[in-house]
């Protein structure tokens, strides 16, 4: 499976950056996975497959665009997913970066309406 051949294909202008999480819902029947951009400053996606249990395969993806660098994913439940988003530039031997505390946000998806939501942001 190329994972980066296919969000690029799906999603208009996204750049495959960086795979950097997965998880299974509850009820083994879907995995999402967190997808960097390859900017930095551009917002990710988290690839949601359907599990097929009895052929031990994974359905054609539905992407949702979510914020900048998705770090973490999880799953509150069936139906909703849940992303850490750094929003933070990495290096890219240019510049050296150091952060005492990242510029962090919590951003929620909803599966059923393939929506997403920032719910919070801080800059501590």
């Amino acid at each position: 499976m190329d994972i980066a051949a296919s969000v690029e294909s799906k999603v208009n202008g996204f750049k495959y950056g960086d795979l950097t999480s997965v998880a299974v819902s509850t009820d083994n029947s879907k995995l999402a996975v967190a997808i960097q951009a390859e900017n930095y400053n551009e917002k990710g996606v988290v690839a949601i497959y359907a599990i097929d249990n009895s052929q031990d395969t994974l359905g054609e993806p539905e992407y949702v665009k979510v914020g900048i660098q998705p770090d973490m994913v999880v799953f509150a439940d069936n139906n909703t997913v849940l992303t850490a988003d750094e929003g933070e530039p990495l290096s890219n031997g240019s510049y050296a970066y150091v952060a005492l505390q990242e510029s962090n946000a919590l951003a929620v998806l909803d599966i059923k309406t393939s929506t997403f939501t920032n719910i919070c942001r801080t800059n501590t």
